[in-house]
């Protein structure tokens, strides 16, 4: 195991979990943009357990939160939260 993890940082210039937190916020970024999906649900689908640990990883890589991006791109947040503010 230890010789692919090695390889896999020589091909892609970072260790497995850095690529796979970065793809999966970049698939988040899209779902964002073309859907009307909750946060919520944009979070499940990206693979996160929690909505919290999903805004946690984007704001880490966009610097922003996922409800700050959805704003900036045009998209009305469906959020119930959202609804409430």
């Amino acid at each position: 195991m230890v010789a692919w993890v090695g390889i896999f940082k020589a091909v892609y210039g970072q260790p497995i979990a850095t690529y796979m937190k970065e793809f999966r916020v970049h698939q988040a970024m899209k779902l964002l943009r073309e859907t009307n999906d909750t946060i919520a649900d944009i979070a499940s689908q990206a693979g996160y357990q929690t909505q919290g640990k999903f805004s946690s990883a984007f704001q880490s890589i966009v610097k922003m939160s996922p409800r700050e991006y959805r704003k900036i791109q045009g998209i009305a947040p469906s959020d119930s939260f959202s609804k409430t503010l």
